[in-house]
């Protein structure tokens, strides 16, 4: 994020919102949303007397952006359902995960927790919108994949 003269962009900012600065002033990472959804599903299992914990999540979301002056005209490329200069994102993330309570009796209470998770974000479509990815695994990009692992250690008092 950057301050930028609220002069220098056509940009719309809220009365006293989160991105406005004072002083004609207003922090932006892109086009501010004019509104957003997005649906989550978890679902976790705790195998019985063995203090593992297997979790898997799901979460998609729409996020559609004020029209910033820039684009005025269709193309050829706009979609005859478009607003032009107005944008629209779309994200996916999925994730497999599991926890081991080292100590304690519960994961809520006082205990101290290992975990281990796969987690992958990104556009649900591919690069060209003809394919849908697969949320759980990057299979497309290689080196530059959108998978992350993840090792953790927490502890609760």
């Amino acid at each position: 994020s950057r301050a930028l003269d609220i002069n220098e962009l056509d940009i719309i900012a809220r009365d006293g919102g989160a991105e406005d600065l004072g002083q004609s002033l207003v922090a932006i990472d892109g086009v501010l949303p004019s509104f957003s959804w997005g649906n989550f599903f978890l679902l976790l299992y705790n195998i019985r007397g063995t203090g593992v914990q297997v979790r898997t999540s799901l979460s998609y979301s729409n996020t559609w952006t004020y029209d910033n002056g820039t684009i005025t005209n269709d193309d050829e490329f706009t979609n005859p359902n478009a607003v032009p200069g107005r944008g629209h994102r779309q994200g996916v993330s999925g994730s497999f995960g599991m926890r081991y309570l080292l100590t304690g009796t519960s994961f809520f209470g006082r205990a101290l927790v290992a975990s281990a998770s796969v987690n992958t974000a990104g556009t649900p479509l591919t690069s060209n919108n003809r394919g849908t990815r697969f949320p759980f695994w990057d299979f497309e990009n290689g080196i530059a994949s959108r998978t992350s692992f993840n090792l953790g250690l927490s502890g609760t008092y």
